[in-house]
C-alpha cells in the first residue's frame, strides 16, 4: 500500500467522524480492529477495543454523553508504508462544567487496504481528566 493511499483511509475516517455517519465509521474499522487509548486516559478501560461495537461502546459513546461539539480535527499526516501518524486537536464543550476541551493529539493508525486494523491514541490526558473531574491524588 502506497503512503498517499494509506493516509487517504485515514483521512476518510475523520471525514466520516466529522459528518456524524457511522456506517462509514463502521466500514472503516470493521470487526477486528484494534483500538488503543492513551494510557492514564478517561477511555483507557477495556484496551484495546476491538471492533466497532467496542470502540463505539468504549470510546465514542462515553465522549458523545460527555461532550458537545466534540470534534478530531487533524492538522498533519506523516506516512511511512501502511502507517499513518496524525496531528492534530481535540475540542469541544464538557456537558457537565461547561469547560472548554482543546487538547492536541497524535493518531498513529495501521491500515490494511481499505480498512483500518489498528489505531494508538496519544493526547494531554491531563486535560482530559481534569475537564472530566476524574483526576486522582
Amino acid at each position: 500500500m502506497g503512503d498517499s493511499a494509506a493516509t487517504a483511509v485515514a483521512k476518510r475516517l475523520y471525514e466520516a467522524f466529522a459528518a456524524g455517519d457511522m456506517d462509514a465509521i463502521a466500514a472503516l474499522l470493521g470487526d477486528d480492529v484494534e483500538w488503543v487509548e492513551a494510557e492514564s486516559g478517561p477511555y483507557e478501560a477495556g484496551n484495546p477495543h476491538t471492533g466497532m461495537a467496542g470502540v463505539g461502546a468504549g470510546v465514542f459513546g462515553p465522549i458523545g454523553e460527555a461532550y458537545d461539539g466534540f470534534a478530531a480535527t487533524p492538522q498533519r499526516f506523516t506516512c511511512e508504508g501502511n502507517r499513518v501518524a496524525a496531528e492534530g486537536r481535540y475540542t469541544g464543550t464538557n456537558k457537565r462544567t461547561g469547560d472548554k476541551l482543546d487538547a492536541q493529539f497524535v493518531h498513529v493508525f495501521t491500515v490494511d487496504g481499505a480498512r483500518i486494523k489498528a489505531f494508538q491514541q496519544y493526547t494531554d490526558t491531563h486535560q482530559w481528566r481534569r475537564l472530566e473531574g476524574t483526576l486522582g491524588d
